[in-house]
């Protein structure tokens, strides 16, 4: 009988394939048999895997069938599983089982090149005791000389696997099928063939067949692995927050030209509206190499762009990325002459970076932007400034967004980080780690997602080893290595915006505090955004999903 913990990695099983036409599985009377493809993978599972109270890690026992490979196959899977218990370090491992003999296996025997090695034999391999090339003449006539392959992932296919789609011809594996299906549907778009080259529609019977709906993780890793990802670009917000949601992007600019492509993240949680090429916030009639951030951004963009437009940006990032070093070292030299003086350390870095936070402060603020002098606390200025005096690091400027509420928290007790000699919990999740959660200057959607009010914090991060750089964010592993230097406001949201209205307005401030008044021409800018960029947003496009496919996919994400 499973322990809890066995019990728990089953039902975890039992929900992510539930409905799977490739994954089967079974309760029978000395374990579980798990059916993926031609693999049979029965399990007994002992008492001591996963057992809390046993300190040594023992895998669970295991035999591996299949009616198609033969035994020296066999035993080489079996072989790679036991090293794959040993990388997990003894922790939930059918899961990982699973997914590489349904994902990897097929081609990790491809690699090995059996016929020119010796033979290896495993108990637990249950196949044919010949090689292929040996198969008796009558079996051997059973076998297609030429094998079917799935169009978009090349894997091999049976008679009943295969799909060819009726408007282009090109056969598709089941997985592949439902994964094209899943996307389209979740991006509000008409199903179609997934090979860039093509894009024909798929007719809706096709549709109808291919509705089993997986989670997104497994899905946008598939993606990573065939041409689809041509079409496709990863939501830069859900992204930070460690998932991977697909967002269908126009190939034929990104091939062509870099001219901005609006993309909205099918995320229920996000609906964050960018450019599907440079995963910018839309910029209507700009090209994407048209601004210093956007062609660092497409330099980090996942999936990464087609070689040759890869080249072309990375030529043209090496003069902004020159730029910003050259002030970052000019910030230190103003620094360094202000000693321990804070305040000095404050004026410097605004004289600074004063017109990219208004920049930034403008995608997300409606105009007039107010940025106030935050009043930290004294220890908790002496704490940073001995920092960046013992470090020598250079500063950057970041966004930080949390509940209004806790910015004067904030402000006497110092960024911190939730559990390290605080009560603080984790109450967004840490996809990357524990660590303050920043946003760069360039990305303050980041931020303003975690926001009740439009109400941000500027702050300035040390640049140490202790800072680890996701996507558009900053997680600052030390705590003293960041301080909020200002707290931007403004009356309401721009347009752009796409989190819900702020739930109170927000109160006077408690204490009088230095005011900085934004620069004209970053007014201007907020202001020209919160006019037009309504103006020019389209409206969201028909609602064309198969019902069916949204009714599984909506039960499929309550067992996530």
């Amino acid at each position: 009988m499973a322990n809890a913990e066995q019990e728990e990695e089953l039902d975890s099983i039992r929900a992510l394939y539930d409905g799977s036409q490739d994954v089967f599985l079974q309760q029978e009377d000395y374990g579980f048999c798990v059916r993926i493809g031609q693999l049979q993978l029965r399990l007994m599972l002992q008492p001591e895997y996963l057992a809390s109270e046993f300190t040594a890690a023992i895998a669970p026992g295991f035999e591996l069938s299949s009616p198609t490979l033969a035994h020296c196959a066999l035993s080489c899977l079996c072989q790679h599983l036991d090293n794959l218990f040993a990388e997990l370090g003894g922790g939930p491992t059918l899961i990982v089982w699973i997914e590489w003999l349904r994902m990897e296996a097929a081609e990790f025997l491809d690699a090995l090149h059996l016929d020119q090695q010796e033979p290896v034999w495993d108990a637990r391999a249950v196949g044919i005791p010949y090689p292929l090339e040996d198969v008796v003449p009558e079996i051997q006539e059973e076998l297609p000389a030429e094998p079917m392959m799935c169009a978009l992932c090349s894997s091999v296919l049976t008679l009943a696997e295969g799909l060819c789609l009726p408007n282009c011809g090109h056969t598709l594996c089941s997985t592949c099928k439902s994964m094209a299906v899943q996307v389209h549907s979740a991006n509000n778009a008409v199903p179609r063939c997934p090979l860039p080259q093509c894009r024909s529609e798929i007719s809706e019977d096709v549709v109808d067949q291919a509705m089993i709906p997986e989670a997104w993780a497994m899905v946008s890793r598939r993606i990573l692995r065939t041409s689809f990802q041509e079409a496709i670009a990863f939501c830069p917000r859900c992204e930070d927050r460690g998932m991977d949601i697909p967002v269908l992007t126009s190939s034929k600019c990104i091939s062509e030209e870099l001219q901005a492509g609006l993309s909205r993240c099918c995320c229920f949680q996000c609906k964050l509206m960018f450019c599907g090429i440079c995963r910018s916030p839309s910029h209507d009639g700009e090209a994407c190499l048209a601004e210093g951030s956007r062609i660092v951004r497409m330099g980090k963009r996942r999936p990464p762009l087609p070689p040759d437009l890869a080249e072309i940006v990375a030529e043209a990032s090496k003069d902004v990325v020159q730029s910003e070093k050259q002030k970052s070292k000019e910030l230190k030299r103003a620094v360094d002459e202000c000693s321990s003086d804070f305040q000095a350390m404050r004026r410097a870095f605004l004289s600074c970076h004063e017109a990219d936070i208004y920049n930034g402060l403008g995608e997300v603020f409606a105009a007039p932007i107010k940025l106030t002098s935050a009043p930290v606390q004294r220890e908790v200025q002496l704490r940073f400034m001995e920092s960046l005096a013992n470090t020598g690091a250079l500063l950057r400027p970041a966004f930080h967004g949390t509940d209004y509420p806790n910015h004067s928290s904030i402000f006497r007790r110092g960024l911190l980080i939730p559990g390290e000699n605080n009560e603080l919990k984790v109450v967004h999740g840490a996809a990357h780690g524990r660590g303050v959660y920043t946003a760069n200057i360039d990305a303050p959607w980041l931020s303003q997602g975690f926001c009740s009010a439009p109400a941000m914090l500027v702050c300035a991060v040390l640049q140490t080893h202790f800072v680890h750089h996701v996507g558009d964010a900053m997680v600052v592993g030390v705590a003293d290595h960041v301080v909020p230097l200002f707290e931007a406001t403004a009356g309401n949201w721009g347009c752009s915006q796409t989190i819900a209205a702020p739930a109170f307005p927000i109160p006077p401030a408690p204490m009088p505090r230095h005011t900085v008044t934004a620069p004209p021409a970053a007014c201007t800018k907020g202001t020209a955004r919160a006019k037009g960029s309504c103006k020019n947003q389209q409206p969201s496009p028909p609602q064309t999903k198969s019902s069916k496919f949204m009714a599984r996919l909506g039960k499929k994400s309550q067992k996530h």
